[in-house]
């Protein structure tokens, strides 16, 4: 056998290149079609789905969803889902690490084929199709020093403090027009813990997950506090429009495996 899949069909000619709805890799429709083609379609277009293509995902270090350890390896509850939505959807993954704002540039224009995590926003559908399902749920939040005795209880109320934030992150609604040039940005969560425990900003504006588990994992970051929620997010697996019709086929199918993970491991 060559480097193609069965009856010799390269990668880019299968199934989800031409628009054909699939799942678990079978085709759902196939219209004004006899019985005996019908077959013969699913036979043949079955085997070559999306079997021994290769996918390109690119991600940040945003633990404990998408993180590179010491080895140089991708890690995290994200990362391990799409690694077993690809291993049943018979794909070869390649996981990218990137800096939050090279990565979204590198899915945009289609040097990778995927981004693990994203917010889903106006400006970025223009450039990516979102996973409907599979989304991941998380909480913009407002952080601050423990030590300090004023506690705000909404963006109004920070005044003229200064603010710190992920750069490229989504803060909330309205939170740039409120806020505008106090905000000081940073490369990632991480950075924010520090900044705030050496007085260099007096509050975060943070993502939840990552800023827990920094919390969590280091030990050094305890008095690094929650003032209040600013609003909920999720989280999506998108995929480059660069990749055509088959990006948006390939969003839906990922969206749906990974439910089907997170249910099946509910039930264990």
């Amino acid at each position: 056998m060559g480097k193609y899949p069965l009856f010799g069909v390269r990668p880019q000619a299968n199934a989800i290149d031409m628009g054909i709805p699939f799942h678990h890799g079978c085709l759902m429709t196939v219209k004004s079609c006899p019985v005996g083609t019908f077959i013969l379609f699913f036979i043949l277009f079955s085997a070559v789905s999306v079997r021994a293509e290769e996918l390109r995902f690119v991600y940040e270090n945003f633990p404990p969803l998408t993180y590179i350890n010491d080895a140089g390896e991708a890690r995290g509850q994200s990362i391990e889902l799409v690694r077993e939505a690809c291993r049943r959807l018979g794909v070869e993954p390649h996981f990218i690490w990137q800096p939050f704002i090279r990565a979204l540039d590198s899915v945009k224009y289609g040097f990778v084929d995927a981004i693990i995590d994203v917010f889903r926003n106006a400006s970025r559908e223009e450039y990516l199709y979102y996973s409907e399902s599979g989304e991941t749920a998380d909480a913009v939040v407002l952080y601050m020093n423990a030590k300090n005795a004023y506690v705000p209880r909404t963006l109004s109320d920070i005044g003229t403090s200064s603010v710190g934030a992920v750069r490229g992150y989504y803060l909330g609604k309205g939170v740039h027009d409120l806020l505008g040039e106090k905000i000081s940005y940073v490369k990632d969560s991480e950075t924010l813990c520090h900044m705030i425990l050496l007085g260099r900003i007096q509050f975060a504006i943070g993502n939840s997950l990552a800023m827990e588990y920094y919390k969590k994992e280091s030990g050094r970051f305890s008095r690094v506090k929650v003032a209040f929620i600013v609003e909920r997010v999720a989280y999506h697996l998108a995929f480059s429009k660069t990749l055509g019709r088959r990006g948006q086929v390939l969003a839906d199918m990922f969206g749906q495996e990974i439910d089907r993970i997170r249910a099946e491991r509910m039930l264990e």
